[in-house]
């Protein structure tokens, strides 16, 4: 795992990264807010990395936290919430089994 790891916190070249800096400092103040920490990484596509993802993740290592689960029909109070910001992971909302189904169907005429 130290592979992954490493590459994650490489450094990035520093004018790039006082940009960046500049950019997350409104997300910093809000993060300091909440006692929650902020911060950002560069990393570039690599295959052999996300192979070893892929594997933390279909080993369990790798979970989402879900908040809530809405339906689809609440997805406005959905969208609200997540615009709040009183959300500790991840908003789901639930689409009807039928929606891509409904989706393809010609309009009738």
């Amino acid at each position: 795992m130290g592979d992954l790891e490493d590459e994650l916190h490489g450094r990035p070249s520093c004018c790039l990264g006082i940009v960046l800096g500049c950019l997350s400092y409104s997300m910093k103040a809000k993060a300091r807010a909440r006692s929650v920490e902020y911060a950002y990484v560069l990393v570039s596509p690599d295959g052999r990395m996300l192979r070893e993802v892929a594997t933390y993740c279909q080993d369990g290592l790798v979970r989402p936290v879900i908040d809530k689960v809405f339906p689809f029909a609440q997805a406005l109070e959905a969208m609200e919430l997540l615009e709040a910001g009183h959300v500790t992971g991840k908003i789901v909302i639930e689409m009807p089994a039928n929606a891509a189904k409904d989706r393809h169907q010609p309009e009738s005429e």
